[in-house]
């Protein structure tokens, strides 16, 4: 006999309580009589407790609920019809987070499609907010995960407002209509909660831009309103797909830090603020989702920067920027990235593709470059844990003068356990990345270390526009123009590559003006 069906039903009812997956909870109902049993004389409250655990929290359910509600009804009104605004902004009041009405069963499947979503945010959250060794799960209490997951289905309310489509997109752009629309159902310390998890969200697209990529001088966080949580994941997880999830904004309409703004009248109208106040100023009454941890040994060691949890080494390299990526390194390796030669060889052996293989191929066309008879196998244990561990440990491994270069330098004396800010992480690897090229390539490759270096090192300009010298030379290497006579035989060389690109482009321009001229003769 299954021991399930002599359990109290008191037992059972508790036990699935606390299931947070629907599949999980409709599994268990139909497995057994007894199950099936506790579930049909409580239908409303054991679904509701199912629902309140995956959204993260019974407090999330009816933010969750208001936003598909509202987000179902937008489709009846119209932006071209100018009476639908005003019937919108008043038929939207009657959508409250109240408990009164129980969710359908469409709304109940959209939520927990949701909470799926809101998980996978939740964890990302944790490791910069909370705790910077977070894995897989996040380590939000209770009461912090309820107040990030409610903040996260008000904002996905709010983008569906900020939808080009939308009947009140207009609104969204001045804050004398903006302010009441987003923001008259909740209370201040709601709003500050939305605000936090929306610097969060901007932050994390700032770290997956490219790093040649320079970030919006107004930020992104206009972007993240517009596009919703999301399509902030779907960024995230695609970080080389950022804007094609995230709309472009056009700022001239509204200035990304009046979102900012949008506290000191919420402030003062529930009475935080003096109404004569105009700088906005956070009240002692409001707390932050996640208190910062108070540890003296969370600093940055080469800036002794302090920014809370967002600090690496070791201990958490799994989780890295977004922008420091096996497919991303090719762009920190400095000046070797524009050797045509190093490139194909660095991709090859990290054993991922070209992320500009049409500027690639433009490049062999224009400069006629040889076809690369030398070909490394990919290296599957080249993970980016395993290469930030070596760039720590280089000085051990490299030649006397590099030992000294690296000794002399602003990272000199870090290792793997070393605590390093995002920006001072990335100086970092761009520093070493070249020489731990050297090593890995003459490792696979003993010809390469055979290869004269060349006289000015990875900074060299020839390697870029002159086949023969970026083959001929190794350039992941240290300048060396200790004569006159080096930096004289050099200047020469430099000197006939320049003489060589202006007679390319002259002749270019008299192709570009024939073909031309032609076109205008056969019309």
């Amino acid at each position: 006999m299954d021991p399930r069906l002599s359990l109290p039903c008191d037992v059972l009812i508790v036990v699935l309580q606390f299931v947070d997956d629907n599949k999980t909870f409709m599994a268990a109902v139909l497995s057994n009589r007894a199950w099936h049993r506790s579930f049909m004389d409580n239908p409303t409250i054991i679904p509701r407790c199912v629902l309140g655990n995956a959204l993260g929290g019974d407090e999330v359910i009816f933010p969750a609920l208001r936003t598909l509600r509202i987000t179902g009804s937008m489709r009846h009104y119209s932006p071209h019809v100018s009476a639908h605004v005003v019937n919108f902004v008043e038929d939207i009041k009657a959508f409250r987070e109240d408990r009164l009405h129980p969710p359908t069963r469409d709304e109940f499947q959209l939520c927990f499609g949701r909470a799926r979503l809101c998980k996978e945010l939740e964890v990302l959250y944790s490791r910069a907010r909370k705790d910077r060794l977070t894995g897989e799960s996040s380590r939000l209490s209770p009461e912090e995960s309820a107040r990030f997951n409610a903040a996260l289905h008000r904002l996905w309310c709010l983008s569906s407002f900020t939808d080009p489509k939308s009947v009140v997109y207009m609104h969204c752009l001045a804050a004398s209509t903006r302010v009441p629309l987003f923001f008259d159902e909740y209370t201040a310390q709601q709003v500050y909660d939305v605000i936090c998890v929306l610097e969060w969200m901007e932050e994390s697209v700032l770290e997956s831009l490219m790093p040649d990529v320079s970030p919006p001088i107004d930020g992104c966080r206009l972007q993240c309103v517009f596009g919703g949580p999301g399509n902030l994941l779907k960024a995230y997880q695609n970080p080389n797909e950022l804007y094609q999830h995230l709309p472009i904004i056009d700022l001239r309409f509204v200035p990304s830090d009046s979102w900012m703004q949008d506290l000191l009248p919420v402030f003062q109208k529930h009475k935080l603020l003096s109404p004569m106040e105009t700088q906005l100023r956070i009240p002692p009454e409001i707390r932050p989702i996640i208190a910062p941890p108070d540890d003296p040994g969370l600093e940055c060691w080469a800036c002794k920067a302090r920014p809370g949890v967002r600090l690496w080494n070791s201990d958490n390299w799994a989780y890295m920027p977004r922008k420091l990526r096996l497919e991303t390194l090719l762009n920190w390796l400095d000046g070797l990235k524009d050797n045509h030669y190093e490139r194909r060889l660095f991709l090859q052996r990290l054993g991922v593709a070209d992320p500009t293989p049409k500027q690639t191929q433009d490049l062999e066309r224009n400069r006629k470059y040889k076809k690369i008879t030398v070909a490394l196998s990919p290296d599957p244990t080249l993970t980016v844990e395993r290469i930030m561990s070596e760039l720590c440990d280089l000085s051990h491994i490299v030649g006397k003068d590099e030992a000294k270069h690296l000794k002399n330098g602003k990272f000199g004396g870090i290792t793997s356990k070393t605590l390093l800010c995002e920006r001072c992480l990335c100086e970092m690897v761009a520093s070493r990345l070249w020489l731990w090229w050297r090593q890995v390539k003459v490792a696979a490759l003993p010809a390469e270390g055979a290869k004269p270096d060349c006289s000015l090192g990875f900074e060299c300009e020839l390697q870029k526009n002159v086949p023969d010298h970026a083959y001929k030379y190794n350039h992941a290497c240290l300048k060396r123009l200790h004569s006159a006579g080096m930096r004289a035989e050099y200047e020469k060389l430099l000197k006939q590559d320049r003489k060589r690109g202006k007679k390319g482009r002259k002749k270019r321009g008299k192709h570009t003006s024939a073909s031309a001229s032609g076109e205008a003769g056969g019309e």
